[in-house]
């Protein structure tokens, strides 16, 4: 008697086929919901190299303001849009960007590199954009209902695109720290380590909302595409 492979579980093959019709629509955010965590908790050669950190804290203590010029030079825009991801408005992003870079100017001769810079900077950037964001709770968010975009469209958002669109509601969406996680993550491309000391959590917990933030937004976008 031949054995016969054990019966699958309905929910699990109906879980398979929407991937395979998700993937064959929309292979791009397919991709972008299974990367895997060693992708993901892997060092990115094109994200700011850890040596520039030295290179900055060095140039600063010959010369503060060369050495600041060369931190703005490096951080400015990954910094931008770190913060435009989480406040969406371009003005408030731009003032809460200043008062970060102000924030940095004035602690930097006291930096003792109990974690790297690039780690500290972003724990700035990140407190003064929670910071605003509970201050200003309902301008905080992002109206993207269905077939609705607010009044004043961003345009890092490409409105055409209803993948990008979906997206940004699915991710508008999540609790934020799931959020927060996921926009370091993915868009800045920090490891679990970094993001753990940026949010103040174990690297543990950060992979944890990293996989829920995935999940939900995954699911998000199946239901809405």
């Amino acid at each position: 008697m031949v054995a016969r492979p054990p019966a699958r579980n309905p929910t699990e093959k109906n879980h398979i086929g929407r991937d395979v019709v998700f993937y064959y629509f929309y292979p791009t955010l397919f991709l972008l919901l299974h990367k895997s965590e060693v992708y993901t908790n892997k060092h990115n050669p094109h994200r700011m190299a850890t040596h520039c950190d030295k290179d900055i804290l060095e140039a600063f203590d010959r010369n503060p303001q060369e050495g600041f010029g060369l931190l703005l030079e490096h951080f400015q825009q990954p910094l931008y849009w770190h913060i435009r991801r989480l406040v969406v408005s371009h003005l408030d992003t731009e003032d809460i960007t200043q008062e970060v870079f102000v924030r940095i100017y004035e602690g930097l001769p006291k930096f003792r590199g109990q974690a790297s810079l690039t780690t500290w900077i972003y724990r700035i950037a990140t407190n003064e954009a929670l910071r605003w964001l509970k201050r200003n709770k309902r301008r905080g968010a992002l109206l993207l209902d269905s077939g609705e975009v607010a009044p004043q469209q961003e345009p890092h958002i490409n409105y055409g695109d209803i993948e990008a669109v979906v997206l940004q509601r699915a991710i508008s969406r999540l609790p934020r720290k799931q959020q927060l996680v996921f926009n370091l993550c993915y868009y800045d491309e920090l490891d679990y380590e970094e993001v753990a000391a940026i949010v103040g959590c174990k690297p543990s917990a950060v992979k944890a909302n990293y996989h829920l933030a995935k999940k939900s937004i995954k699911e998000f976008l199946i239901a809405n595409l």
